[in-house]
């Protein structure tokens, strides 16, 4: 799926804001993309400065809740993180794709040049 756009939280447009109900406070969306075929996905970096704990569900259920419970029209929760491990209770997270630290070191050249079309 391509992104035809990608804002930090803080730049989001106004009016994007106001179509997902987007709150002005911090509640664990880092970012929003925008998919080429008009859909909206919520995004999560989490940095674990102990790669062998997994993201638990304790520490994404307000980003999951934000996304799917208080904003409208976000179809995915994508969670990018730096454990080896997926994570915990997943199921209970709803539409919640990870990316994970063996994902990110898997990544070739010819994949990071995709990244930067």
């Amino acid at each position: 799926m391509a992104l035809s756009a990608v804002w930090l939280k803080s730049e989001v447009p106004a009016d994007v804001r106001n179509r997902l109900r987007l709150p002005l406070t911090d509640e664990g969306i880092d970012l929003i993309a925008q998919t080429s075929d008009g859909k909206f996905w919520a995004v999560q970096a989490k940095f674990k400065s102990d790669p062998a704990k997994a993201p638990t569900y304790k520490e994404l259920s307000t980003f999951s809740n934000l996304a799917f419970v208080h904003c409208k029209d976000i179809v995915l929760a994508l969670l990018a993180h730096t454990s080896t491990r997926p994570v915990r209770k997943r199921k209970l997270l709803g539409n919640l794709t990870e990316i994970g630290l063996a994902e990110w070191l898997n990544t070739t050249e010819e994949d990071w040049a995709l990244l930067h079309t």
